[in-house]
């Protein structure tokens, strides 16, 4: 048997090399869905975790404008009122741990506070400090200057606190001075908690209150007029905690860090086995807005989220690949030493082609072979006619009729990219994400790569490359973007949303000399619903509502949900008290009317707190606190009303009638 040209092993190389190519195309290709595929559900998984906690703990925190509300509405707040009005808040906010008061006390006036709190039952030794460890309380040293807290709620558990002064704990002063000179809240590093030593650390946060009237403008101002300190106590662990274990086990590790990278909880995954591989990819840092400070939530993917969630499809690929690539040169190679004529040599190659375009014409993406000026196209898969929706007879006729289809804006890119030489050492090309234009009028979004193909002397002889319809995916990050800004019950604008129209709101109002109606709104009766007809059925009833509310309101306001059954209206451009009471009466009328989403339908109210800018010439939180305190005080004045802050009247009078409101 006569020895095969070499022209045939030429033949038989380029056919081995070409498959080679395909098949470390077609498992990139996979490989690289698979990943992308896996990495998008875990940045969303992962995101919403980060979310959920975020919106947890902002939640968490509005109480401490409303309690700030009541100090500045009052100079001198009973412990029955503070009772009253931290009961609702604890019952919505179960992951609280204490709400306290604690005024500035003068070492002249430490021997009255401690008669006050030992007639009242509480704080026995006077006012104390207690050791690191919470664990040995001692009376407190004399010093100039003390804040004891006299009210803690709630009080069963919190007793013990009672008399005793955080500001001798080094890192509750430095919070404490913080939140003093800025003026607003600021929480400190976690520690241990004198009513409960051994369980989770709790972290304080600390909300100024302020002499009403008194000047502002400066640090030293702020401590001048500083009258005390409402505090919030929370375990961030319990926060974590009951936030996610409601949510089903994906696989995912969740360790709290605070601003040092100290770790405050972990998280384990409930998926097993838990494990973290070693230097794993899918990790990610998201960063946890706290006052004054920023924590990190480190989330972590498991063994057990790449089992649930994993995929075998780029081994598979790229076997069949170089298997298909094997057979085809071993086929040659037996076609060449039987010294076959050319014609059969040529058959051969075409059924090694046949096989090519079986491989390529299976894949979704779009797989094209051009010559090195890029003028013409050898091959085109057929996903080039369901993507672009241009027939493959006009492409092998026109080698750039695919870039007709792309948007004039998005041209530029493109050619940048593209190489003005048909010889050079570049290997691979990647696209920028573009747009086409397919007949039909509908816009794809295309991600494009390309490699080039040498001969034995290092020549470019060909161009493939692989274009990608990445719509689906492109729709998703903007889906992300929108969540990150929009209630996803009601699809109303959320907490940063709301912040940022009104700063605009503000601005016009002030240019236009208009008033602003800055509106609170809370549901009436909601939790009795909801526990009747499930959280179904209360999800329903408040998406109801948001529709009610924006269909009463004109289309340049503003309705936003806070979060559970309250939500804020911005309502701009008004002349007049009139145009206010009008749209107000509108609003609680609509909400009342019979909701049919079951039989009896379902009858509610709503209590209302306006304040009106810029008669009320605070900050935004101001103005948020403002109507947050009205509101509360048309829930004591009967619900189903509005009312109207203002700051020059005492609560009681604005119950009797004083202030501006209606039923």
């Amino acid at each position: 048997m006569s020895s095969p040209p070499i022209t045939a092993y030429r033949w038989i190389g380029a056919i081995a090399l070409l498959g080679v190519l395909i098949s470390a195309l077609a498992y990139h290709y996979s490989q690289s869905r698979e990943e992308a595929g896996l990495r998008a559900h875990f940045e969303h998984l992962a995101h919403d975790r980060v979310l959920r906690l975020q919106g947890a703990l902002d939640q968490t925190l509005t109480v401490l404008t409303s309690l700030r509300g009541l100090f500045d509405a009052s100079q001198e707040v009973t412990r029955d009122e503070f009772k009253v009005m931290t009961a609702p808040m604890l019952e919505r906010t179960p992951d609280i741990m204490a709400l306290n008061w604690a005024p500035k006390v003068m070492h002249s006036e430490r021997q009255r506070i401690e008669q006050r709190l030992r007639g009242e039952g509480y704080a026995a030794q006077g006012l104390f400090d207690v050791s690191a460890d919470a664990l040995n309380p001692h009376p407190a040293a004399e010093r100039p200057l003390y804040f004891p807290v006299i009210y803690s709620e709630p009080e069963t558990r919190n007793r013990r606190a009672i008399g005793l002064d955080p500001y001798a704990r080094p890192e509750n002063r430095a919070a404490m001075e913080a939140a003093m000179r800025s003026g607003k809240p600021w929480s400190t590093p976690p520690f241990a908690l004198v009513q409960d030593p051994k369980g989770y650390l709790a972290v304080a946060v600390y909300q100024p209150v302020f002499q009403p009237g008194w000047p502002l403008t400066t640090a030293a101002m702020r401590e001048a007029a500083l009258r005390g300190f409402v505090i919030l106590v929370l375990r961030p662990g319990a926060l974590i905690e009951n936030t996610l274990h409601k949510l089903a086990p994906i696989g995912l590790d969740k360790q709290l860090l605070d601003g040092r990278g100290h770790l405050i909880h972990h998280h384990f995954s409930r998926l097993s086995p838990p494990s973290i591989r070693s230097a794993e990819p899918l990790r990610r840092d998201d960063a946890l807005a706290i006052p004054g400070g920023v924590w990190s939530v480190r989330v972590s993917a498991t063994e057990g989220f790449h089992q649930q969630a994993g995929g075998n499809e780029s081994p598979v690929v790229l076997a069949t690949a170089l298997l298909l690539t094997a057979l085809v040169t071993l086929f040659l190679t037996l076609l060449a030493r039987q010294n076959r004529r050319q014609a059969e040599l040529a058959e051969s190659l075409a059924e090694s082609e046949a096989r090519f375009r079986q491989l390529a014409e299976n894949i979704e993406a779009v797989f094209w072979i051009n010559t090195p000026g890029w003028q013409r196209v050898l091959y085109i898969s057929p996903a080039y006619e369901r993507i672009w929706g241009r027939s493959a007879a006009s492409l092998y006729a026109q080698g750039m009729d695919w870039f007709d289809a792309v948007l004039p804006e998005d041209r530029p890119a493109l050619l940048e990219k593209l190489p003005n030489k048909t010889s050079g050492d570049w290997q691979t090309i990647e696209f920028p994400p573009y747009r086409i234009r397919r007949p039909d009028g509908g816009i794809r979004w295309i991600a494009a790569r390309s490699y080039s193909i040498h001969d034995e002397r290092g020549r470019i002889v060909r161009v493939a490359g692989i274009a990608e319809d990445i719509s689906e995916r492109h729709a998703y990050q903007a889906h992300l973007e929108d969540l990150a800004h929009y209630d996803p019950l009601t699809h109303l604008p959320n907490r940063r949303l709301l912040a940022d129209r009104m700063q605009q709101a503000l601005v016009h109002a002030h240019r236009g000399g208009q008033w602003l109606a800055i509106c609170v709104l809370d549901l009436d009766g909601f939790k009795p619903v909801n526990d009747r007809h499930g959280h179904k059925m209360g999800d329903q009833l408040l998406i109801s509502v948001a529709r009610r509310l924006q269909d009463s309101v004109r289309g340049d306001d503003t309705v936003a949900r806070l979060g559970g059954d309250e939500f804020v209206l911005l309502l701009g451009g008004l002349d007049s008290l009139k145009e206010v009471d009008e749209t107000l009466a509108r609003l609680l009328l609509s909400i009342a009317s019979p909701h049919g989403l079951v039989e009896p339908p379902i009858i509610l109210s709503a209590s209302i707190g306006i304040t009106l800018y810029p008669n009320d010439a605070g900050d935004a939180d101001t103005l948020l606190r403002h109507a947050d305190h009205a509101m509360y005080l048309a829930k004591e004045a009967g619900k189903n009303r509005y009312q109207l802050f203002s700051p020059a009247l005492e609560p009681r009078e604005q119950n009797n009638g004083s202030a501006w409101q209606t039923e």
